[in-house]
């Protein structure tokens, strides 16, 4: 689960979504209710993991989609009377 969570703050660091810098947690203990019906088993983890990145990838896609037809439609202007700058 710690892999996941690395890679979800690494797709939203990608994506300008977040700076990383310090993260503390309270140790706040609260009650769970874990169902044995949704723990997963490593195969379907992976199968999971798996399923969630090509979702991912759809979403990607379609983001980046949606920003060259709007840049085809207002160039380069960013909406806030500024430009995007080119990395």
């Amino acid at each position: 689960m710690q892999f996941l969570f690395q890679e979800v703050l690494a797709l939203c660091r990608e994506a300008g979504l977040l700076k990383i810098g310090r993260l503390t947690l309270d140790g706040t203990k609260g009650k769970a209710n874990a169902s044995c019906h949704k723990a997963m088993s490593y195969d379907r983890m992976t199968d999971e993991e798996e399923r969630l990145q090509r979702e991912i990838d759809e979403l990607l896609a379609k983001a980046q989609a949606a920003d060259e037809t709007d840049d085809e439609q207002h160039g380069d202007a960013r909406g806030d009377g500024t430009f995007r700058m080119e990395n």
